[in-house]
């Protein structure tokens, strides 16, 4: 019988105009179920593998209080990130027919999934991260049984980061100590917050789980060229596909353009100006998308110029040039 394996979005607040590449995406992975739960579920469309179930912050505070047995008070969709690893817990009456749950991000383009989430990686690990040097909170995966399902439990310190509910530790994460594991003994001592890379890496060494951490997804903004074809995606500088491509460093960038889609097209190539709905040698749309965009920067700026004033606008737009280019902040 063949592993079956939900994940996870909790996201308040208004949608980002990216919502369509991660949905249809998502939808071309048949196999696995994605739970959004949402205080905008009136603006998605229910389909197929994607399970919409509403929930307001304050339920969300509600429910995560009776599921931990704490007093939750979170303020913020910035600050569920934190609760990521609690997800199996908290939403635990959704899960009971699933083998994993897992959580990840919205800013994320899928593209096949089980070419990288196969059956002997499932029967061989309790714990599946896309990073190699720390546990990614845009998408891990969880067993639903033994320490695995609650190994946020494994460290006292879940309480104080849970119940603040305004500070991001990056509990889900390494507490931004990244590609560093230190001993929760050790952490503790020095009056530091124990992450769940701490928590992963410790019992993996103690032999008490099993932890699978590889590098199957792309996002740095580095000088690359991406291919998205039929489901799948490949990166051209070295042939080698990948799972997805998370858009944490460019999504809010000026430079780069995420043209709005009413679907998600079956090829497209994404290089560091942005997603482009044609492959790199298609020339007359790429000139298209190219037109749109400039014509899509220069009402931006123009809006910036009437909301700012000009000479505002040209101080802000040098540094970030500056920033950019340098690597410096100014």
């Amino acid at each position: 019988m063949m592993n079956r394996i939900a994940l996870i979005v909790c996201y308040m607040g208004s949608f980002p105009h990216y919502f369509r590449y991660f949905s249809d995406s998502a939808t071309l992975n048949s196999d696995i179920d994605f739970y959004i739960f949402s205080d905008q579920v009136s603006k998605i469309e229910e389909s197929g593998n994607i399970k919409i179930v509403p929930l307001t912050l304050e339920q969300f505070n509600s429910l995560s209080s009776l599921k931990l047995g704490l007093n939750m008070s979170v303020a913020h969709g910035y600050k569920l990130c934190d609760l990521h690893p609690a997800y199996g817990v908290i939403f635990e009456d959704y899960l009971k027919s699933y083998d994993f749950w897992g959580h990840c991000d919205m800013d994320v383009l899928w593209g096949r999934i089980s070419h990288f989430i196969t059956e002997d990686l499932l029967q061989n690990f309790d714990v599946i991260t896309a990073k190699e040097n720390f546990i990614a909170g845009h998408f891990t995966l969880y067993r639903n049984s033994g320490i695995a399902l609650e190994l946020f439990r494994q460290t006292d310190d879940y309480k104080k980061v849970f119940t603040d509910g305004i500070t991001n530790y990056h509990f889900d994460e390494a507490c931004l100590r990244y590609g560093e594991f230190h001993s929760p003994h050790d952490l503790r001592q020095s009056g530091q917050t124990v992450s769940m890379s701490d928590i992963a890496m410790d019992l993996k060494q103690r032999q008490q789980i099993r932890l699978c951490m590889q590098n199957m997804n792309r996002e740095y903004p580095d000088p690359f060229c991406y291919v998205y074809r039929d489901g799948i995606f490949t990166d051209l500088s070295n042939g080698q596909e990948f799972m997805y491509l998370h858009l944490n460093y460019v999504k809010n960038q000026w430079y780069f353009f995420i043209p709005k889609m009413d679907k998600l097209p079956s090829r497209f190539s994404v290089f560091p100006e942005g997603i482009i709905p044609a492959l790199p040698e298609e020339f007359f749309p790429k000139f298209r998308w190219w037109v749109s965009k400039n014509w899509f920067n220069f009402n931006y700026l123009t809006g910036r110029l009437k909301k700012f004033g000009l000479s505002t606008y040209v101080s802000r737009m040098m540094k970030k040039i500056f920033e950019k280019a340098t690597g410096v902040s100014s």
